[in-house]
Protein backbone atom coordinates (compact mmCIF):
# COMPACT_ATOMS: atom_id res chain seq x y z
CA UNK A 1 0.00 0.00 0.00
CA UNK A 2 1.63 3.42 -0.50
CA UNK A 3 1.42 6.09 2.09
CA UNK A 4 -0.89 8.10 0.36
CA UNK A 5 -3.29 5.48 0.42
CA UNK A 6 -2.82 5.01 3.87
CA UNK A 7 -3.16 8.53 4.89
CA UNK A 8 -6.71 8.38 2.95
CA UNK A 9 -7.24 5.17 5.12
CA UNK A 10 -6.10 6.62 8.33
CA UNK A 11 -8.18 10.12 7.78
CA UNK A 12 -11.54 7.90 7.02
CA UNK A 13 -10.80 5.64 9.52
CA UNK A 14 -10.47 8.54 12.06
CA UNK A 15 -13.71 10.18 10.41
CA UNK A 16 -15.62 6.99 11.05
CA UNK A 17 -14.76 6.80 14.40
CA UNK A 18 -15.88 10.90 15.36
CA UNK A 19 -18.99 9.37 13.15
CA UNK A 20 -19.97 6.84 15.91
CA UNK A 21 -19.11 9.35 18.37
CA UNK A 22 -21.63 11.91 17.34
CA UNK A 23 -24.34 8.99 17.05
CA UNK A 24 -24.00 7.65 20.51
CA UNK A 25 -23.98 10.98 22.26
CA UNK A 26 -27.05 11.39 20.09
CA UNK A 27 -29.03 8.45 21.06
CA UNK A 28 -27.69 8.47 24.61
CA UNK A 29 -28.99 12.27 25.24
CA UNK A 30 -32.56 10.63 23.62
CA UNK A 31 -32.21 7.80 26.25
CA UNK A 32 -31.75 10.07 28.78
CA UNK A 33 -34.73 12.23 27.66
CA UNK A 34 -36.69 9.15 27.14
CA UNK A 35 -36.23 8.33 31.13
CA UNK A 36 -37.18 11.65 32.13
CA UNK A 37 -40.39 11.45 30.13
CA UNK A 38 -41.87 8.16 30.57
CA UNK A 39 -39.72 6.57 33.79
CA UNK A 40 -39.04 3.73 31.57
CA UNK A 41 -35.55 2.40 30.39
CA UNK A 42 -35.40 2.40 26.42
CA UNK A 43 -34.61 -0.34 23.94
CA UNK A 44 -31.78 -0.14 21.38
CA UNK A 45 -32.08 -1.81 18.14
CA UNK A 46 -29.10 -1.51 15.27
CA UNK A 47 -30.00 -3.09 12.26
CA UNK A 48 -26.83 -4.15 10.29
CA UNK A 49 -25.07 -3.77 13.57
CA UNK A 50 -21.53 -5.13 11.52
CA UNK A 51 -19.11 -6.06 14.69
CA UNK A 52 -21.05 -3.38 17.54
CA UNK A 53 -18.89 -0.41 17.24
CA UNK A 54 -22.05 1.96 17.87
CA UNK A 55 -24.16 -0.40 19.40
CA UNK A 56 -21.14 -0.29 22.24
CA UNK A 57 -21.00 3.47 23.00
CA UNK A 58 -24.78 3.59 23.72
CA UNK A 59 -25.56 3.83 27.41
CA UNK A 60 -29.04 1.56 27.81
CA UNK A 61 -29.76 0.75 30.97
CA UNK A 62 -32.27 -1.36 28.95
CA UNK A 63 -32.12 -3.71 26.14
CA UNK A 64 -29.62 -3.29 23.20
CA UNK A 65 -29.86 -5.70 20.26
CA UNK A 66 -27.73 -5.80 17.24
CA UNK A 67 -28.75 -7.73 14.18
CA UNK A 68 -26.27 -8.46 10.98
CA UNK A 69 -26.39 -11.00 8.30
CA UNK A 70 -22.82 -12.15 9.00
CA UNK A 71 -22.45 -14.35 11.36
CA UNK A 72 -18.87 -13.29 11.72
CA UNK A 73 -19.44 -10.10 12.81
CA UNK A 74 -21.92 -11.35 15.14
CA UNK A 75 -19.57 -13.62 17.01
CA UNK A 76 -16.84 -10.91 17.02
CA UNK A 77 -19.64 -8.23 18.54
CA UNK A 78 -20.57 -10.83 20.79
CA UNK A 79 -17.27 -11.04 22.52
CA UNK A 80 -16.28 -7.23 22.97
CA UNK A 81 -19.92 -6.55 24.27
CA UNK A 82 -21.10 -9.38 26.52
CA UNK A 83 -23.86 -6.54 27.90
CA UNK A 84 -25.47 -6.52 24.41
CA UNK A 85 -27.67 -8.69 22.36
CA UNK A 86 -26.48 -9.41 18.96
CA UNK A 87 -28.09 -12.30 16.45
CA UNK A 88 -27.64 -13.04 12.80
CA UNK A 89 -30.92 -12.14 10.97
CA UNK A 90 -32.00 -9.70 8.06
CA UNK A 91 -33.69 -6.80 8.42
CA UNK A 92 -36.15 -6.96 5.54
CA UNK A 93 -37.72 -9.98 7.53
CA UNK A 94 -40.71 -8.74 9.05
CA UNK A 95 -41.05 -11.11 11.71
CA UNK A 96 -37.91 -10.70 13.42
CA UNK A 97 -39.01 -8.80 16.05
CA UNK A 98 -42.55 -8.05 17.68
CA UNK A 99 -44.13 -4.08 16.93
CA UNK A 100 -43.52 -1.41 18.87
CA UNK A 101 -40.72 -3.54 20.98
CA UNK A 102 -37.89 -0.90 20.55
CA UNK A 103 -37.31 2.73 21.52
CA UNK A 104 -34.64 3.45 19.34
CA UNK A 105 -33.93 1.77 15.79
CA UNK A 106 -30.26 3.07 14.04
CA UNK A 107 -30.14 2.37 10.39
CA UNK A 108 -26.37 2.72 9.81
CA UNK A 109 -25.14 2.54 6.29
CA UNK A 110 -27.03 -0.09 5.98
CA UNK A 111 -29.83 1.20 3.11
CA UNK A 112 -26.92 1.76 0.52
CA UNK A 113 -26.50 -2.06 0.39
CA UNK A 114 -29.95 -2.84 -1.18
CA UNK A 115 -32.08 -1.13 -4.26
CA UNK A 116 -34.72 1.33 -3.36
CA UNK A 117 -37.47 -1.29 -2.94
CA UNK A 118 -36.03 -3.46 -0.21
CA UNK A 119 -34.43 -0.74 1.58
CA UNK A 120 -38.31 1.02 1.89
CA UNK A 121 -39.01 -2.13 2.90
CA UNK A 122 -36.15 -2.48 5.69
CA UNK A 123 -37.24 0.91 6.96
CA UNK A 124 -40.79 0.22 7.17
CA UNK A 125 -39.53 -2.75 9.35
CA UNK A 126 -37.85 -0.36 11.31
CA UNK A 127 -40.84 1.86 11.72
CA UNK A 128 -42.76 -1.35 12.64
CA UNK A 129 -40.76 -1.95 15.54
CA UNK A 130 -40.35 1.05 16.77
CA UNK A 131 -42.09 2.23 19.76
CA UNK A 132 -44.33 5.41 19.06
CA UNK A 133 -42.04 8.32 20.03
CA UNK A 134 -39.06 6.52 19.67
CA UNK A 135 -36.04 7.74 18.40
CA UNK A 136 -35.23 6.23 14.11
CA UNK A 137 -31.62 7.13 13.23
CA UNK A 138 -30.47 6.58 9.57
CA UNK A 139 -26.81 7.42 8.42
CA UNK A 140 -25.84 6.78 4.84
CA UNK A 141 -22.71 7.89 3.01
CA UNK A 142 -22.89 11.06 0.93
CA UNK A 143 -23.03 9.83 -2.78
CA UNK A 144 -19.71 11.19 -3.88
CA UNK A 145 -18.27 8.46 -0.92
CA UNK A 146 -20.79 5.35 -1.75
CA UNK A 147 -18.82 2.20 -2.44
CA UNK A 148 -19.33 1.08 -6.08
CA UNK A 149 -22.67 -0.93 -6.65
CA UNK A 150 -24.70 0.18 -3.81
CA UNK A 151 -27.56 2.87 -3.95
CA UNK A 152 -26.12 6.68 -3.68
CA UNK A 153 -28.30 8.80 -1.32
CA UNK A 154 -28.74 12.69 -1.19
CA UNK A 155 -30.90 14.23 1.33
CA UNK A 156 -34.20 14.22 -0.64
CA UNK A 157 -33.90 10.84 -1.44
CA UNK A 158 -32.89 9.35 1.75
CA UNK A 159 -36.16 11.74 3.08
CA UNK A 160 -38.23 9.61 0.15
CA UNK A 161 -36.80 6.25 1.21
CA UNK A 162 -38.05 6.70 4.43
CA UNK A 163 -41.14 8.19 3.32
CA UNK A 164 -40.98 11.56 4.63
CA UNK A 165 -42.27 14.68 3.54
CA UNK A 166 -39.48 17.27 2.68
CA UNK A 167 -38.52 18.85 5.24
CA UNK A 168 -39.06 16.31 8.40
CA UNK A 169 -36.19 15.21 8.23
CA UNK A 170 -33.37 16.63 11.69
CA UNK A 171 -29.97 16.80 9.88
CA UNK A 172 -26.73 16.17 11.87
CA UNK A 173 -24.28 18.81 10.59
CA UNK A 174 -21.71 17.55 13.47
CA UNK A 175 -21.30 14.52 11.90
CA UNK A 176 -18.40 14.10 9.40
CA UNK A 177 -18.22 14.88 5.57
CA UNK A 178 -18.26 11.62 4.29
CA UNK A 179 -22.07 11.11 5.71
CA UNK A 180 -25.95 12.40 5.80
CA UNK A 181 -27.11 11.66 9.32
CA UNK A 182 -30.64 12.29 10.40
CA UNK A 183 -33.06 11.39 13.20
CA UNK A 184 -36.83 11.14 13.40
CA UNK A 185 -39.47 11.28 15.74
Amino acid sequence: MKLAEARVIDVFVAAQKRRHAVIALMVNDFIAQWKRETMNDAAVLDLGCARGEVLMRIQAPGRKCGVDTDEGAIREARKADPTGIYRAGDAANASLFPEASYEVVMLLDLLPLFPVSVAKHVVANARRWLAKDGLLVVCVPKAQYAAPDTETYDMLKLEQVVGLKEGDAHWVPEVPKPWLLAWWR
